[in-house]
């Protein structure tokens, strides 16, 4: 256009530059009188109309945003035919053309980092993803601030709109999966296969720039497109320490997770990238401030060296001025206390990643003197707890903790940590030493938390009850158990308070996920339990701010005034974390040291965002059924009926938050409620015919029994079986005339038991060893029966004959758990130790043989996440899954660490 031609009120002065999505010109805003930059599109894209629907969204979506790092659009429109673009007229030059020139310096790079991963996070918390983050849509000003330009212009290209012959060329599409977009050397290996891509994409992409603009020399460059592709699906970038020996190991940690081939192992979000980029500049300013006091002290005594012969002589004038220093020292702090007590250090964020290879993180216990981090992970399929100082920038596992389960919890002294393995408590001394075995840990749930104090009491939940133990071992003694009035509750996570008599508790229904939670305060004495507040955690104080309690509340993480002597809150909680992770028991997964410091996990609960999901034999995904909500993951679930057009599954009631039993029509996609009692429903079972579905229930006084009723939802429900142990159905026989359930005996644990539906229907044991034998499964024709044993020492998957013999045989060979076996039973599907699904071939041609185990796809990014709980159900064929599983996915492999908050709440 030449200059002052118009376009509606913008007057035309000059043409900055032109590319392959349009023409940019410098003008003038008439009516406001202020310099813009206008970017005219080309004229095919109005020929969309649903492609230019879509960018408008997105442009007044970025728009809104009004963030320093993002370019400001003022305003968008049509000009015979061809839409463009009014923004804010920027001075200075693209990213790109400061990295033609080399490497930026470090502390430069930072500086840039920090602000593209604002702009990023930002647009992200929109849910606006930028799709071509690169260093040709990175400007940075005269005054080195960086802007990111173009959001929304990946959605308007089709596939065929790129120059050829150029690797730097962009290719776009709209939101179609199996297309590729985004510039080839920048793109992140979902986009390379056509998949669909979220917010972590662009974190790969930051991460190409930030190895670039540290080495000077691209991530993936080779000499065609087609090799760069290659390497960003299958190769590792240059090591940055390659390029500079110097480089901090922080620094290229972060690089490196961003450029994690597998989205889930990159950053959860750009926001606890930041949080990592502002844990360098506090390190780096640290280190400053530890230089100054070294030079300090270094020049202190060499002036002490020089006068120490004269010290003699000098002695009566070093004297008096001793005594002048000290009273104008005394009369300045008098004087300057007020001014110096008002300023308090500033509140600060930094991320602790995961080990290499650790595949689960869960359960982050601050040390009391809050020097070190114990948390539980799981990495080549074992369990234990890893330790990791926080002046450390490495974690390593602790011996003697291998099979540990959820939680641990700390000494008051910061030397020992007490832990649940094998069914039992233990404790092991830091300084050195094998576990010490506590006490057996009382038969029933477990996992739910202790506390230890001075006086060397520990308090710990199992089974739903509050227990007392000595520190040096002995028998548990009950302290807290279900009111008669309320056989429904338990009783979990003890915390004692600073005096070690009081102690604070969660009380919960006894079902995961099932009413209120309320936090209640007590002594070890038995005295009154006060109720204290409602909330969506258990409770951990803090004598930061004057005494706080800190717990969990609509899955933020919160502070609430809290005076140890009155054992009152008072005040409106102060918000530490928008997000921290919570399970369906109330453990939130976080910790508090004595000094206030705060470690979380960021991910947030979404235990009602959960669904139901098909995947292929690949893992790609390949549609929903029935609504999103709590599907309770943390058990065995869904069932498909024995024609494969139903499925029976638990759900939380959103209202009542109790239990219940669902049936799912696949081809209409609609629910009906099965079950209506007060109490908790759970394990679906089909019977063979599909007529019937068996579930266990809490609904007598807490104690657990079966019960069955019509698929239809006809009739009403009749009781099956009653236990004096808790039991749960498993699988029913062909023929219908066996019922094989779970029963937890007091001594021998889960033991597997069958039921006869003939005759006098008496229940009679199948398998009992001191091991556990659990999720028992019968083969399609009823001979055999698939079941998991920790016989050798850990879960594998087995199958026994049925009635039992001698005759068994291994079906796992690295750990596994809940096996599902194929419709003609030629295929039996389990989960293995590191959270793959995995499938084995059987035949029974020649008795019973075994093919070799092949892993079909990860199940992590689904969600599996903690120690054994994943839902699937094969179709009758054995080509896809039904898979419960978050609606985002989870992979947030890290810990957030939150210092000072106490003066934020000020």
């Amino acid at each position: 256009m030449k200059n002052g031609a118009r376009i509606g009120h913008y007057e035309i002065h000059s043409s900055i530059g032109t590319g392959g999505m349009g023409e940019v010109y410098r003008a003038r805003d008439t009516r406001l009188d202020r310099e813009v930059a206008i970017k005219l599109l080309p004229a095919e894209v109005s020929t969309d109309p649903d492609r230019l629907k879509r960018f408008e969204q997105e442009a007044r979506a970025t728009s809104a945003l009004n963030h320093p790092n993002i370019l400001t659009v003022y305003d968008i429109g049509t000009n015979s035919g061809s839409p463009y673009i009014v923004a804010e007229l920027l001075e200075g030059e693209e990213l790109r053309d400061r990295l033609d020139q080399g490497k930026i310096p470090l502390r430069k790079t930072i500086d840039y980092a920090q602000q593209i991963v604002s702009g990023l996070s930002a647009a992200h918390e929109k849910g606006i993803v930028h799709r071509d983050l690169k260093p040709e849509n990175l400007f940075v000003t005269n005054d080195d601030r960086i802007k990111i330009l173009d959001f929304g212009l990946a959605k308007l290209r089709g596939a065929s709109d790129y120059t050829q012959g150029s690797e730097d060329e962009t290719r776009k599409v709209i939101t179609n999966p199996g297309v590729v977009m985004g510039t080839v050397g920048y793109m992140s290996p979902e986009q390379v296969r056509g998949e669909k891509l979220d917010h972590r994409s662009d974190i790969f992409s930051f991460g190409a720039i930030l190895h670039e603009m540290i080495t000077g020399r691209r991530a993936f460059r080779l000499d065609t497109m087609a090799e760069t592709m290659t390497a960003i699906l299958r190769e590792e970038p240059e090591e940055l320490s390659a390029s500079n020996p110097n480089i901090n190991p922080a620094l290229e940690r972060i690089v490196n997770r961003c450029l994690e081939k597998k989205p889930e192992r990159r950053f959860h979000s750009a926001h606890d990238l930041g949080f990592a980029l502002e844990s360098l500049s506090a390190q780096s300013s640290s280190a400053s401030s530890s230089g100054s006091v070294l030079t300090t002290q270094a020049s202190i005594a060499a002036v002490a060296v020089t006068t120490r012969s004269k010290l003699r002589d000098q002695l009566p004038w070093i004297v008096a001025a001793i005594s002048v220093v000290s009273l104008v020292t005394l009369l300045g702090f008098t004087f300057l206390r007020p001014r110096l007590t008002e300023t308090s250090p500033a509140m600060s964020r930094f991320v602790v990643m995961a080990p290499e290879k650790v595949t689960t993180l869960l359960s982050p216990e601050l040390s009391p003197d809050g020097r070190d981090l114990v948390f539980a992970a799981v990495k080549d399929g074992m369990s234990a707890l890893w330790i990791r100082p926080l002046g450390s920038l490495t974690a390593t596992p602790i011996p003697g903790t291998e099979g540990v389960s959820n939680p641990h919890f700390w000494s008051p002294d910061s030397r020992s940590i007490a832990f649940p393995a094998a069914g039992q408590l233990k404790r092991l001394d830091l300084s050195g030493g094998n576990p010490k075995t506590l006490c057996t840990l009382p038969v029933g749930p477990a996992g739910n938390g202790g506390t230890w104090n001075n006086d060397g009491i520990i308090l710990f939940s199992a089974a739903g009850k509050i227990f007392r133990v000595s520190a040096n071992g002995g028998n548990p003694e009950l302290l807290i158990g279900p009111d008669k009035s309320n056989t429904d509750a338990f009783y979990r996570y003890p915390i004692f308070l600073p005096d070690g008599h009081h102690f604070v508790y969660l009380k919960t229904g006894s079902q995961p996920g099932s009413g209120d939670s309320e936090i209640f305060v007590t002594s070890i004495e038995g005295g009154e339990r006060t109720r204290l507040t409602q909330a969506g955690s258990h409770a951990l104080y803090s004598a930061a701010g004057g005494g706080n309690l800190i717990f969990a509340r609509d899955d933020a993480l919160v502070a609430q005034s809290f005076d140890v002597n009155s054992l009152k809150l008072s005040g409106e909680p102060h918000t530490i974390s928008e997000k921290v992770t919570i399970n369906t028991m109330g453990r939130g997964f976080f910790s508090v040291s004595s000094d206030g410091t705060v470690v979380l996990d960021p991910l947030g609960s979404r235990f009602d965002s959960q669904l139901l999901e098909w995947f292929d034999r690949l893992g790609k995904p390949l549609g929903t059924i029935g609504d999103s909500g709590n599907y309770m993951m943390s058990i065995s679930n869904q069932k498909l009926s024995p024609d494969g057009k139903r499925v029976a599954v638990g759900k939380v009631d959103p209202q009542a938050k109790t239990r219940d039993i669902y049936i799912i029509d696949i081809a209409r996609n609609t629910s009906s409620r099965l079950t209506f009692d007060p109490g908790d429903d759970t394990y679906p079972i089909w019977s063979a015919d599909g007529s019937r579905i068996t579930w266990n229930s809490n609904r007598d006084g807490g104690i657990t029994a079966i019960y069955q009723k019509l698929a239809s939802g006809v009739g009403e429900d009749e009781l099956l079986l009653k236990s004096d142990a808790p039991i749960s159905p498993s699988s029913w026989s062909p023929d219908g005339r066996f019922l094989l359930y779970n029963r937890i005996d007091p001594k021998t644990g889960p033991d597997i038991w069958v039921l006869s539906t003939e005759g006098e229907k008496k229940p009679s044991v199948f398998l009992q060893t001191p091991s556990s034998e659990t999720a028992p499964r019968f083969s399609p024709d009823g001979k055999f029966v698939a079941y998991v044993s920790q016989d050798q020492g850990r879960s594998e998957i087995f199958v026994q004959t049925f009635p039992a013999s001698g005759n068994r045989w291994q079906i796992s060979n690295n750990g596994g758990r809940a096996p599902a076996w194929r419709s003609d039973g030629k295929e039996i599907f389990f989960v293995s130790r590191d959270n793959q699904l995995v499938s084995v071939d059987v035949t029974t041609k020649n008795g019973f043989e075994v093919g070799i185990p092949k892993p079909l796809f990860d199940l992590i990014p689904l969600g599996a996440l903690s120690f054994g709980n994943v839902n699937f159900a094969p179709s009758l064929d054995g080509q896809k899954f039904l898979i419960t599983h978050q609606r985002e996915a989870v992979g947030g492999l890290q810990y957030v660490v939150v210092q000072n908050w106490a003066s934020e709440k000020k």
